[in-house]
């Protein structure tokens, strides 16, 4: 990329010692992809901010999935406590049949969240 202000004649930092202290590098590697960019700040800064934007949402998308799944966790420790205490108060009663856990509302429940 150039220098957007008419190739450094009118740019404030690139006169300084040392050069431009707007021009920076900027490489990333995402899965099989790498990219390595050179540019000035000021034009490469909306870019790197859409790459930000895009990076946010996709570790969005990963947590609201964790949250689903530890949400789904706590159902079944919910019914698998129930269960237990049904079967408590069963053999307290001097039943003697198994009790286990119903996931049915549980299972209906992850289907309706995975359509969102």
């Amino acid at each position: 990329m150039n220098c957007p202000f008419r190739n450094f004649e009118d740019c404030p930092e690139h006169s300084k010692k040392g050069g431009c202290a707007f021009w920076l590098s900027y490489a990333a590697n995402r899965q099989n992809v790498e990219a390595q960019v050179e540019g000035c700040a000021v034009t490469l800064t909306p870019l790197l901010l859409l790459e930000n934007a895009n990076n946010l949402g996709a570790v969005a998308g990963e947590i609201s999935k964790v949250g689903a799944e530890v949400s789904a966790g706590r159902c079944e420790s919910v019914k698998n406590g129930e269960a237990t205490r049904m079967q408590l108060l069963a053999l307290a009663s001097g039943q003697h049949r198994l009790v286990q856990p119903d996931y049915a509302a549980t299972l209906q429940l992850e289907a309706a969240q995975a359509k969102e």
